[in-house]
């Protein structure tokens, strides 16, 4: 259940718990639960957040995020099994996050930060990772039939188990030529 200390502060308004993350960083908010009010998402500091216990957040058949998720910071959160699926992250801060298994179906990643982020298992069709940086990203067993990797930063990022079809995804070009 959630720390009904952190929910009060995050009823006060995005910048109010913005400032209450900055004083306190070690302190790691539970929100868990069934709380959540997606108004409450867009903006705001969720920077290590616990949220691997809300129903909404983990239940696939609920969709309760907004649509606009724009440089929102969710480092270190858990997504795991999450419907996220057509949210606009452009921006986003998703390093170290946990998007096993989510639906990312048509999700606009451009410029998104997803360096070291768990998405095995998670569908990422039509998804749009324009400029997004998977340095070290784990895709492994990603359902990935039409993607748009353009310009993204693969250094170090699994595809195990992955099957592309090479005309559907758009990868980044990289220079072969010698120096």
């Amino acid at each position: 259940m959630a720390n009904e200390e952190h929910v009060a502060i995050l009823k006060k308004g995005v910048k109010t718990w913005n400032k209450w993350r900055e004083q306190h960083p070690e302190i790691i908010p539970d929100l868990s639960g069934n709380f959540i009010h997606s108004w409450y998402w867009e903006e705001a500091e969720f920077k290590g957040i616990l949220t691997n216990q809300c129903s909404h957040i983990s239940d696939n058949k609920c969709n309760l995020f907004p649509k606009k998720l724009v440089d929102i910071n969710f480092e270190n959160v858990n997504l795991s099994r999450a419907d996220i699926s057509e949210v606009d992250f452009k921006k986003a801060n998703l390093s170290r996050a946990n998007l096993s298994g989510a639906n990312l179906n048509d999700a606009d990643l451009t410029d998104t930060n997803l360096t070291n982020a768990d998405i095995t298992g998670a569908l990422i069709n039509g998804a749009i990772l324009i400029r997004a940086n998977l340095t070290n990203a784990d895709l492994s067993g990603a359902g990935i039939v039409y993607c748009d990797f353009t310009e993204s930063i693969l250094e170090g990022t699994k595809f195990a188990r992955v099957k592309f079809n090479v005309d559907a995804i758009h990868l980044p070009k990289t220079d072969y030529s010698p120096s």
